[in-house]
């Protein structure tokens, strides 16, 4: 498997569902909508964290490569950490009967899309995921990002320090 696409990859199916629930409450004038009480991503996005420091360390204790577990680290406070304290912040009410049962959904639904539509193993597209992050290969939608914003960032650094000399 080449490129791991972020469709694949449930922390972005988390991460959408973010975007779209602090985009309904933060133009909502009521807290009262059904989306806002029963849809917080609050509890999976907890659950999240707990699983990417896992991986982080497990990252971190396979390789011994502060870069691949800073880019982690990085990753974990732009997907998991902001959209928390974005939700703490605007005080998003929290049902946490209906936020399992919709978190369960979600999953189901992922697991469906990835298994039965797209015909790859979960548990394997995994292991790719981590051997990609390990073995440096950018397979990952912000591994790749971020490897291609660092190598401009060290050209334009290259070239104006050689612009100086000149």
């Amino acid at each position: 498997m080449n490129k791991i696409t972020p469709d694949l990859i449930f922390s972005y199916w988390i991460y959408a569902w973010f975007i779209i629930y602090y985009i309904i409450i933060t133009v909502s004038i009521t807290k009262t909508n059904i989306i806002i009480q029963n849809a917080n991503p609050f509890i999976i996005l907890y659950i999240a964290l707990i699983e990417n420091i896992l991986s982080l360390f497990y990252l971190f204790f396979s390789t011994y490569d502060l870069s691949i577990s800073f880019v982690y680290l990085l990753m974990l406070l732009l997907l998991k950490v902001l959209p928390i304290y974005l939700l703490t912040s605007v005080k998003a009410p929290i049902n946490i009967f209906s936020n399992i049962v919709i978190t369960i959904l979600i999953v189901v639904i992922y697991f469906v899309y990835v298994e039965v539509i797209n015909s790859i193993s979960v548990i394997k597209l995994y292991k790719n995921i981590m051997n990609s992050i390990i073995m440096k290969k950018n397979n990952t939608p912000f591994f790749h990002i971020y490897s291609k914003l660092s190598s401009c960032i060290q050209y334009l650094l290259k070239k104006k320090s050689l612009d100086y000399l000149n």
